[in-house]
């Protein structure tokens, strides 16, 4: 839909991809909605696959929670670097701004990565996933990762009607 009209509006979308540890989107999703973890976190993995993979052809980059949490001001900076596009308004007076704006304590479910890799639930398509994306939001997106997102996605197609059904009963 936004492609349709961002395209009609003859708008040139910039993509940022910031993603969050599944756990920590599984356990407000289980909270908020009810949701099982194993659901929960299965809708993490279709919704970051689905995302990538339809950006493809568009500028973006990526980023994480965690690191725009950690130093606002400088992931902007690389944003602005990744993009190829100036924030006008990003200076010492808004960094300032930006970082006093942050409320760590708003973040209800914290999870470090060594967490993520113990959790008996957490399959090797979402540990394979959010290392990728980690890896991207640090040093940039690699196209080699393509082809492995692209099977993980398509195992996950493959495998989501059964899954989910299974939720149902």
């Amino acid at each position: 839909f936004w492609r349709d009209v961002l395209e009609e509006a003859e708008c040139n979308p910039l993509v940022v991809h910031t993603h969050r540890n599944p756990l920590e989107v599984a356990r407000s999703i289980n909270v908020r909605d009810g949701h099982p973890m194993e659901v929960a976190l299965l809708m993490w993995l279709q919704n970051v696959l689905d995302a990538e993979r339809y950006t493809r052809d568009m500028v973006r980059a990526f980023t994480s929670y965690t690191r725009l949490l950690k130093d606002p001001p400088g992931e902007l900076r690389k944003l602005q670097t990744s993009l190829d596009v100036t924030f006008p308004k990003l200076n010492d007076r808004t960094q300032h701004r930006i970082r006093s704006r942050i409320e760590p304590d708003l973040r209800h479910h914290s999870v470090e990565a060594e967490d993520l890799k113990a959790d008996v639930r957490v399959s090797p398509w979402i540990l394979d996933t959010f290392e990728i994306l980690d890896r991207w939001a640090e040093g940039g997106e690699d196209a080699s990762d393509h082809a492995n997102l692209d099977a993980i996605r398509g195992q996950v197609a493959t495998a989501a009607p059964t899954l989910f059904a299974l939720t149902d009963k």
